[in-house]
């Protein structure tokens, strides 16, 4: 199955996804975390997207 690109052959926003290292979500620091601060931590995660600018 191929991947959905927009134009300019970049990908679509539709199948986007957070790669979030099984060793980070099993530490003690994670597990320490209130939910907004997950919340938050996800939201700045989503708005990195490679891109410089």
């Amino acid at each position: 199955m191929s991947r959905s690109r927009a134009k300019h052959g970049k990908r679509s926003e539709q199948g986007q996804y957070i790669n979030v290292p099984y060793a980070m979500l099993r530490s003690s620091a994670w597990h320490s975390l209130s939910g907004p601060a997950i919340e938050l931590w996800f939201d700045l995660h989503c708005r990195f997207n490679g891109s410089k600018g």
